[in-house]
């Protein structure tokens, strides 16, 4: 029973730093009528046990995107350790350049808790977070220069593919990010790995596979085996689905390896509002 408590732990952690959590229910974003919105309902496995679900709304109007949802462990993981999730985020693209303006997140697992807002402008970000980051000893430090030019997780995984460009694995894939979730400053690279037909409800078309590259730059401790693990990991996967006919793909899947096993996500809905 200890490793389901490890695993509810670690499953929340993981999601919402590679791939932002989500549970059915979620709001719709908040952007003006006339927008698209893909809501994903995205079960969560531990070593093929069932151990939570997701659902995240996608919202996407000219150049502008909105994302909402929040996330829980099921039933089974709940008699052990409770856990969810909320979270949130907005900005803009240009090309296959994203923006963002704002991102905020909260959880709840056992007795912890917290709650993060990141403000983005002019290249900088500010952070609000409850209760206050603290650093251990091994923390390696987070220096000024890392939260400059840099992007939330919530927008991390906003792929847009640019005007004039075909739509492949290459150009949805292919492209990196420089993260900062308001404690960890981390680089993800991702790349074309495979594609395959959804299978999920709202028939979403190809979905793209793309590996994920790792890279940890500070704010971690660096006698954390977690981060080591994934930092060589050549596992990590995200799989991304059209919003609807939009030239912007969202989450609808992933794999992350862990010490202890791997978590898997795969959407069941992926449908078009």
């Amino acid at each position: 029973m200890a490793s389901l408590n490890l695993t509810t732990s670690w499953t929340v952690r993981a999601a919402l730093g590679v791939a932002a959590l989500a549970l059915a229910g979620a709001t719709q974003p908040a952007l003006a009528n006339g927008k698209t919105v893909v809501t994903a309902t995205i079960p969560i496995s531990f070593k093929n046990i069932p151990v939570g679900k997701m659902v995240q709304s996608t919202a996407i109007k000219a150049n502008q995107y909105a994302i909402s949802g929040k996330a829980r462990t099921s039933r089974l993981v709940a008699i052990v350790t409770k856990s969810k999730a909320t979270f949130g985020g907005q900005g803009t693209f240009e090309g296959d350049k994203v923006t963002p303006h704002s991102q905020w997140s909260s959880y709840k697992s056992g007795d912890k808790g917290g709650s993060a807002k990141l403000s983005f402008a002019a290249g900088a970000v500010t952070v609000a977070a409850d209760p206050p980051i603290k650093t251990k000893p091994d923390t390696v430090p987070l220096m000024p220069e890392h939260t400059r030019g840099v992007i939330g997780p919530v927008s991390a995984l906003v792929f847009a593919v640019g005007e004039g460009q075909s739509i492949n694995g290459e150009t949805v894939c292919n492209r990196s990010r420089e993260v900062f979730d308001g404690k960890n400053r981390l680089s993800l690279t991702f790349s074309h790995k495979g594609s395959f037909e959804s299978e999920a409800d709202g028939n979403p078309g190809t979905v793209y596979r793309c590996a994920v590259s790792y890279t940890p730059i500070a704010g971690h401790r660096s006698s954390s085996k977690n981060v080591a693990f994934i930092a060589a990991s050549r596992d990590i996967e995200v799989e991304m689905a059209r919003i609807g006919d939009t030239r912007v793909f969202g989450l609808h899947g992933f794999t992350i390896p862990t010490r202890k096993g791997t978590v898997r996500a795969s959407a069941d809905e992926f449908v078009l509002k």
